[in-house]
C-alpha cells in the first residue's frame, strides 16, 4: 500500500511542479520540472516497461498551461501579421495549440524513446 502511494506521488509531483512553474512563468523551473518528470517516470514501478505511454499521458496533461500561454503569444503575434478579426483569432488559437501539443509530444516522445530503448515488448517489430 505504501509503495503504491509513493509511486503515485513520484509521478504526480513533477506534473504539479510543472503546472505551478508555468503559472509563475519561470523557464528554468519549467525545464527542471520536465527533467523531474523523466526521473519520476524512470523511478516509478507503475510505469515499468511502459515509460513511453506514461510520458505521453503525463506530458499531455502537464503541458496544458504552457501550450495555452504559447498559443496566446502566437495569437498576439499573428494579430500584427493578419487582420484583427475575431473569427481569425478563434480559428488560429486551437490550431496553434494543436500544433504546439503535437510538436511537444513528438519531441518529448523521441527523447523518451532514446532514453528507454526497447522497454515495451509489444512495440517490437516482427
Amino acid at each position: 500500500m505504501k509503495k503504491k502511494l509513493t509511486d503515485k506521488l513520484v509521478l504526480i509531483c513533477p506534473v504539479v511542479a510543472l503546472l505551478l512553474s508555468t503559472c509563475m512563468k519561470n523557464l528554468p523551473l519549467i525545464l527542471l520540472s520536465l527533467a523531474a518528470l523523466y526521473a519520476g517516470i524512470s523511478i516509478s514501478s507503475l510505469s515499468r516497461k511502459q515509460e513511453g505511454l506514461w510520458l505521453f499521458v503525463l506530458t499531455g496533461i502537464a503541458t496544458i498551461p504552457v501550450n495555452i500561454l504559447l498559443s496566446l503569444r502566437v495569437c498576439e503575434v499573428s494579430e500584427y501579421m493578419w487582420s484583427e478579426l475575431l473569427l481569425s483569432k478563434l480559428l488560429f488559437f486551437p490550431l496553434s495549440y494543436a500544433v504546439l501539443l503535437s510538436f511537444e509530444e513528438i519531441t518529448l516522445g523521441l527523447l523518451g524513446r532514446i532514453i528507454w530503448r526497447d522497454r515495451d515488448p509489444s512495440w517490437k517489430e516482427e
